[in-house]
């Protein structure tokens, strides 16, 4: 059997669903009413950050060790760090590698290059975050070149993160410039994975648009008429900025599904979701430095917190801000968080803007630890918390935060000790920009955000599937970590230690077959 997967990076399922009823999303109205369909939940406390890596890796943040997309935290340099392809789990399709099945995967979110490979891997080249700035990454590593002459590279190929922040998403040349761009790359990408499906022979089909997850993140106030941002004037003048892009991803799933041969298994994956940026996250260590009760004497402060002061008197915005991103200035921005964190019981590990994250300097798993495991850390732990919950939203006197987690209460595995130990669910009531308590009086946000979405409401996604037994409709709710089992389960794979469980209504019965179900009419 041959199994494809067609995944969209944070496209909300709200959206989808609600445009699906409304007929703005054929395609996806086809998938709701034709096939079997669930809600997937994820990793818990580590939605948005780990979703991914859950999915293709088939275990849960706990035994991968990462806490956010690729980054990994170092507890021996007390930094925040691209991961390695050697310390994840490796993803489930190289069993499927080597029990033979050949390989077409297409910009799968957090992933490098899969050594000896047996098919084409395409890494870093229309994605919403890359591990690599310089270039893109192929196995056979020719097809860089074929990419760059017939279909041309990433337009927002800049030494960032997440090169979508640096867009102007506030007037209407701006705005236009993001969907047509959005537009533009999804229109690539089909035509891409087309002329690919075409050629290349393949078992295993796996592509992801990411054009959800930028648009959400840079024009939600574009969409959204309550968003303190949202201007009507521009919107009258563009439309939904999501509306928009979401209408090329539904066009771009059904010229795919209608170039897949017709007993091939097919699933459609969403990720996880996108609303209004609500977070304390952004500020979230000038929170914990003030909460801290216990401070290091003046005489044994951090260097960094007597120079930085210093340097932000002398040294005008205009030119810090040229000088982040140079080499020199990121190595200095390093030392300076590294020099700061190793003196402190505690500081942020952010597992996401979504949900803040707050990680203690222990003696015996830290390099520098300061705090004891054991009764200190459980009684710091408590402090914490309990001043968590005496802070307010000091623009609306609401609780700061609706749940503290710690995370050892929901995970156990080899690789805990690399993520936060609390995890704080933020009241995204209203927007976060001052925060105030008793014990710490009043901190605010001095960082302001372009962005004016992130993954704050939905935090699950949908799994869309073929039907082995005639059944259609909505499903019991899986885990993301059952795909993995369930596409080496398709494609008639027993290698692989996963955690998950082959999901029940795709666990194929006695010579079943699966045509997909979706007729696009195209």
């Amino acid at each position: 059997m041959r199994v494809a997967v067609i995944g969209f990076d944070s496209l909300d399922p709200g959206l989808v669903k609600h445009w699906a009823q409304t007929g703005h999303l054929p395609t996806f109205q086809k998938l709701f009413s034709k096939s079997a369909w669930a809600y997937v939940n994820n990793p818990r406390g580590f939605e948005a950050g780990t979703c991914w890596l859950s999915m293709w890796t088939g275990v849960l943040p706990d035994e991968h060790g990462i806490h956010d997309g690729f980054y990994v935290f170092d507890p021996r340099e007390y930094r925040v760090r691209i991961a390695r392809p050697e310390e994840i789990p490796e993803p489930f399709w190289m069993a499927a590698s080597r029990s033979g099945r050949r390989l077409l995967l297409v910009d799968i979110p957090y992933t490098f290059l899969s050594p000896g490979i047996n098919g084409v891997q395409l890494c870093d080249w229309l994605v919403h975050v890359r591990s690599d700035n310089e270039r893109i990454h192929c196995h056979p590593a020719t097809l860089a070149g074929q990419i760059a002459r017939d279909y041309g590279l990433n337009p927002w190929f800049t030494a960032n993160r997440c090169p979508g922040n640096e867009q102007d998403a506030y007037s209407v040349e701006g705005l236009s410039s993001i969907v047509d761009t959005l537009s533009s790359r999804a229109a690539l990408k089909t035509r891409f994975c087309l002329d690919m499906l075409a050629r290349a022979p393949w078992d295993l089909f796996f592509t992801v648009f990411h054009e959800g997850h930028d648009v959400g993140h840079m024009c939600w106030h574009g969409h959204d008429p309550s968003h303190e941002r949202h201007d009507p004037k521009l919107t009258a003048r563009v439309g939904d900025p999501l509306l928009s892009v979401y209408q090329k991803l539904d066009a771009a799933t059904a010229a795919l599904l209608d170039a897949l041969p017709p007993d091939a298994a097919v699933l459609v994956y969403t990720s996880h979701g996108i609303g209004p940026e609500r977070t304390a996250s952004r500020f979230l260590d000038a929170i914990l430095a003030r909460l801290d009760a216990n401070p290091h004497p003046a005489k044994s402060r951090a260097l960094a917190d007597r120079l930085v002061p210093l340097y932000r008197r002398v040294v005008p915005a205009a030119v810090r801000r040229r000088i982040v991103p140079t080499v020199l200035g990121n190595q200095a921005y390093q030392w300076a968080a590294f020099d700061r964190r190793r003196r402190r019981r505690y500081f942020v590990l952010n597992s996401s803007y979504a949900t803040g994250g707050v990680r203690f300097n222990v003696k015996g798993r830290d390099a520098h630890g300061i705090v004891e495991p054991g009764a200190e850390l459980e009684q710091l732990m408590r402090e914490v918390a309990d001043g968590f919950r005496e802070m307010r939203n000091a623009d609306t006197g609401e609780p700061l935060v609706e749940e503290i987690t710690a995370t050892s209460d929901l995970y156990q595995g080899s690789m805990r000790y690399l993520l936060p130990d609390l995890l704080l669910e933020w009241n995204k009531s209203h927007p976060i920009d001052r925060v105030s308590s008793p014990k710490i009086g009043e901190v605010k946000n001095d960082v302001v955000s372009v962005r004016s979405g992130d993954h704050a409401t939905s935090k699950q996604g949908l799994l869309f599937a073929p039907v082995a037994a005639g059944s259609t409709g909505q499903q019991p709710e899986i885990h993301v970590i059952d795909i993995a089992p369930t596409l080496l389960n398709l494609l008639g794979v027993s290698d692989g230690l996963l955690a998950g469980k082959a999901i029940p209504f795709l666990v194929p019965g006695p010579g079943a077959r699966y045509p997909h179900a979706v007729e696009t009419g195209r």
